[in-house]
């Protein structure tokens, strides 16, 4: 999986994936100022890590950045252009269920990440997903890819919280497609009985590498559990986005957004054309066009 190091701007081509799904202007009442110049100043908060207050003139006035930021976030329009890019690499077949990868990583909160008032927003934890762990006061990341890499669900919680507690949350969001994955990959810290029953009754095998005061297995899939650093090197190439990469947001469901947009972005930047597409095989999503087509991006060699 190659890693691209962020732009703060959309190219034509990943514009036009997610053009569709963008609200269109009414003739009546106000009127929208110019999605691409509004994302492509999200984007450079993103990848500089910058305050809102500095996003540079050139994408409109930071007020207005920061406003379509929030609507969108709070009207779930990225989870919807997320969901609709991946629906659109598996109905091409470059998703690789042979196997999924889950990991955690801890993400340090930056000092203005602190201090949320108590709201009452759908979906955001009364602690902001924000706790004190033994890497200090971050966040804990979790995150589900196939087996090319490919992002496929994200959660966060607080710093201090066990990786077990979101696997199955995410997990469901995760395999809650027509195609299952044939095998979960997890390190050390997924290993629990109740984990891998939960996977087994799903028809999934998990390949969880085991602590040294439990039952070690007479047989474990050593080879497939080598490719479980795919996930690791998707976490990688999501942290050159400074925003991922360190907790700036207050509120966990804007910074859960952010993770969302890296991911779009990853998306999109991997999305090309090769030849026609067949029939979707998730009903209510239609295939690429010709100038947009997932095709399976390859780890160097």
């Amino acid at each position: 999986m190659a890693v691209i190091s962020p732009s703060y701007r959309l190219s034509d081509d990943q514009y036009r994936q997610i053009q569709e799904f963008l609200p269109p202007n009414r003739r009546c009442g106000g009127q929208w100022k110019d999605h691409r110049t509004m994302i492509d100043g999200i984007l450079w908060a993103l990848s500089d890590g910058g305050r809102w207050r500095n996003v540079p003139a050139e994408f409109g006035p930071w007020q207005s950045v920061y406003d379509r930021f929030r609507r969108w976030t709070r009207r779930g329009l990225w989870d919807k252009i997320l969901h609709r890019l991946q629906a659109r690499r598996m109905n091409a077949g470059t998703i690789d269920f042979s196997l999924f990868g889950i990991d955690g990583t801890v993400i340090r909160g930056h000092q203005s990440a602190a201090g949320a008032s108590v709201t009452n927003l759908p979906g955001e934890p009364a602690d902001h997903a924000l706790g004190r762990s033994q890497g200090g006061f971050g966040t804990k990341r979790h995150l589900v890819c196939d087996g090319e890499g490919t992002p496929i669900a994200a959660a966060i919680g607080p710093g201090q919280e066990h990786e077990t507690q979101r696997a199955i949350p995410l997990l469901e969001e995760a395999t809650a497609w027509p195609n299952q994955p044939a095998k979960v990959a997890g390190d050390k810290g997924y290993s629990a009985g109740w984990l891998r029953d939960w996977l087994r009754e799903r028809g999934i095998q998990p390949v969880i590498a085991h602590r040294s005061n439990e039952h070690q297995p007479a047989r474990f899939p050593r080879t497939v559990y080598r490719r479980r650093n795919v996930v690791e090197r998707c976490v990688s190439s999501l942290k050159w986005f400074r925003r991922v990469a360190t907790r700036y947001e207050k509120l966990a469901t804007h910074d859960l957004a952010m993770v969302n947009i890296a991911m779009i972005f990853r998306l999109s930047t991997r999305i090309h054309q090769t030849r026609p597409i067949p029939c979707p095989l998730i009903p209510g999503i239609a295939a690429c066009s010709n100038s947009a087509r997932p095709d399976r991006a390859r780890s160097p060699r």
